[in-house]
This record gives structure tokens, sequence and C-alpha cells, in this order.
């Protein structure tokens, strides 16, 4: 029972090592902001612009004068 703990608790405690890696690495890169993220993040915007395109709706202009009373 004893050794079942304690394999429990290192395969636990390599998880947690594991995802705080994963933390630290991420928002390193999130506050670094390489050049090759930011490129990946402007093409996966393209392709999903690509999918799926916002439908064009042409808009009536409206032109709103606000002037003092006289």
């Amino acid at each position: 029972m004893k050794t079942v703990l304690l394999s429990v608790a290192q395969a636990l405690a390599s998880r947690k090592t594991f995802g705080l890696v994963l933390l630290v690495a991420l928002s390193s890169c999130r506050i670094w902001n390489p050049h090759w993220l930011e490129e990946m993040k402007l093409r996966s915007f393209d392709f999903y612009q690509k999918i799926s395109p916002r439908v064009y709706s042409e808009a009536p202009v409206v032109i709103v004068d606000i002037d003092e009373t006289v």
C-alpha cells in the first residue's frame, strides 16, 4: 500500500512540475512575443478568414450634424 501511495505521489509531482514548466514557457513566449509567434498568429487569422470570411453587409451612411441652439 505504501509503495502504491509513493508511486501515485511521484506521478502527481512530475505532472505538477511539467505543468509548471509548461506554464512558465508559454508565459515567457507571450511576454517575449517572438517574430515567429507573431507570424503564426497572423497566418492563422488569414486562414480563418479564408475558411469563413465575414459576410459583407452594406450599411447606410448616417451623418449627424449637432449644432448649438441659436
